[in-house]
This record gives C-alpha cells, structure tokens and sequence, in this order.
C-alpha cells in the first residue's frame, strides 16, 4: 500500500464517518473489528451477542495483496477496538502506522501477545494451543472495555477452551501411532500446527514466493526420501506449480483450509487428511 494514498483514504474515511457517527452504536453491542475471518469467530466464542463484529480481508481475498476500500477503513477508525493478528503480520504493520495519523483513539488487541513466534509466521489460528492464548487475549480485553461483562465473557471463554481442548485430544490421537510424520504443503501456514503435534513439514513456497528451480529440487528431494504421496495446497497457491509439483511426485492433491470460518471442524478435517496421509 502507497502511504500517501492510504492516509488520503483514512481521511475520506474518517469525514465521511462523522456524518452517521450519531447511529453507530444504535445497537448496543460493542464494536469490534479484526483482520481476518477466523479471528471473527474467536472474538464470537468470548464475545457473543455483546460484541459487533466486521473484518478487514475478505474471504477469497490475498492478505498478501489485499488493499482496503474505504468500506473497510470507515469500519475500522468507527470501532471500539481492533483485534489485529499480530505476530508479523505484514498487512497489519503497513496499516496501524497510518491509523495512528488519523485517529488514536481506537484500542487495539494483540492477539498474538504470549505465544512464542515461529520464523516470523502469522499462522499462529491453525493451532488449538495457541488459540487457547488467543481466546485469552480476547477475553482480557472484552473484560477490561465491558467490566460488568466480566463474568459473562469467563464463562464463555471456559466453555471455548473445553471445546479447543477435546479436539485438541482428538488429534493427538489421530497422530499417536504414525512413524511417518511428514506432509508436505505449497503454502507455509501449517508450522504452529506441526509443532505442536510433533510432525515435520516440508513447504514448497519461501517467503511467499513461487519457488526456483533450486527451491523445486530440494522439495521435490526432500519429499522423495519420507515417501511422501499428498501435496496439500489452499485455494490461493498455484495451481499450475501444485500441478507440476504433485506430477513429479505421481502424488494427489487436497485442500486443506488456512482460513476457516469454523475453526473445530477445520482442525478435524485438516488432521483426518493429514493422519490419512501418513499411513
């Protein structure tokens, strides 16, 4: 993003704004927005029907590419707090320098504050152990804007933990027996949960890039040796590379999704095709 551009349409944003700021908590709900779309369904499990929630990147959308509309810039200055990501992710760094211009006023939520960061990767909601860091964060600070909700948001964050920890059970049971314990993936969004469940994982992409034919060699190397028959790849990689990729492999392909709108049946369903794999 252009920082010019983008404090001129933080501006836009914030005039436009001021003429319906007057209905903007009409509905008594505390204003939240985040980043991304399964942060909106953390911040529901705590939150529930006190919390009003928007997102900033759209479902389909490239958080690697993707530039706000005004829409989004006028939902983020309106809102209560923002529960940003955090943990290196680019997109809320370019972003948070310029709102900073324009209004301080907005609480911002790291949510990513307690976990321990691995290469700088963002991915930290693809692991039930640190979305357990991730609800409490949540949590602490629906409790400090709403006090008189405390109660209400700890029993909600009880009963979501206990949810995280039963399927967090479910997978370590899926992996228990495996002696081979690699996958492979195009996308590098699956090392919190890797590390977590004690498996190794071999990305085809660096950096966010397409990989070189050094990069392809050694994947492709890499893969041959554990004996590996499943590239696992999202919706937003390329389709062409995965293609060549899975060929050289004689290997199949499945999707597996980074950002779920249903984060307990994603991580079964990540884990079934992962363990399936690996037999």
């Amino acid at each position: 993003m252009q920082k010019i551009a983008l404090i001129y349409l933080l501006l836009a944003a914030l005039l436009f704004s001021c003429t319906d700021n007057q209905n903007q908590h009409n509905s008594g709900k505390l204003k939240a927005i985040t980043t991304i779309l399964p942060f909106k369904e953390f911040i529901n499990m705590v939150g529930a029907d006190l919390v009003e929630t928007e997102v900033l990147i759209p479902p389909g959308a490239d958080a690697h590419t993707y530039e706000p509309s005004p829409l989004k810039i006028k939902q983020l200055i309106t809102s209560d707090i923002y529960f940003k990501v955090g943990a290196g992710f680019n997109f809320e760094n370019n972003l948070l320098d310029d709102i900073d211009i324009v209004n301080g006023e907005i609480k911002i939520t790291d949510c990513s504050e307690g976990i321990k960061i691995i290469d700088n990767n963002p991915h930290i909601w693809l692991s039930p152990r640190e979305v357990k860091i991730i609800l409490n964060n949540i949590y602490n600070s629906l409790a400090a804007i709403l006090p008189e909700h405390k109660s209400f948001f700890g029993k909600n964050l009880e009963r979501s933990i206990g949810k995280v920890d039963s399927i967090d059970s479910i997978i370590k049971g899926m992996f228990y027996s495996k002696s081979n314990r690699h996958f492979i993936v195009y996308h590098d969004a699956w090392k919190y949960f890797a590390e977590q469940y004690g498996l190794n994982v071999i990305v085809v992409e660096k950096d966010a890039k397409e990989p070189d034919l050094n990069r392809m060699s050694q994947v492709l190397n890499e893969a041959r040796r554990y004996g590996l028959t499943t590239l696992f790849i999202d919706r937003q990689v390329s389709k062409e590379a995965s293609i060549a990729i899975a060929d050289e492999l004689d290997a199949k392909i499945e999707m597996i999704e980074p950002l779920p709108d249903d984060f307990i049946a994603n991580m079964i369903d990540v884990a079934t095709k992962l363990s399936a794999s690996m037999d």
